[in-house]
């Protein structure tokens, strides 16, 4: 899977895996806000998009593998976010409104 266009409908939606495929764009996914679990696990994710703001329910995020070079500050939307995984990333920084 490369495109996850189509999967923007699926409001009710709570848990996703889409792990160990091609995704490179994830921002048809930042429609998905009852979005609890989200796991995009070896995939080829450079850009996390502003809108990924919009998960505020998100409470378990893997996004690691992938090629992700930085982080924005919308991350700081997820407030019921409680676990992160980042390893295997190509992250230079993160904002310093996450060091607060």
């Amino acid at each position: 899977i490369n495109n996850v266009k189509d999967l923007g409908h699926l409001h009710n939606l709570t848990c996703l895996t889409l792990s160990s495929n091609s995704v490179s764009n994830v921002t048809d996914l930042c429609t998905l806000t009852n979005l609890e679990e989200l796991e995009l696990v070896n995939n080829q994710i450079t850009d996390i998009p502003n809108e990924f703001g919009n998960l505020t329910q998100l409470k378990e995020l893997n996004l690691r593998l992938n090629q992700i070079e930085k982080l924005t500050n919308e991350f700081t939307n997820l407030v019921n976010l409680y676990s992160l995984a980042l390893s295997f990333n190509s992250l230079l920084n993160l904002p310093e409104s996450y060091m607060v």
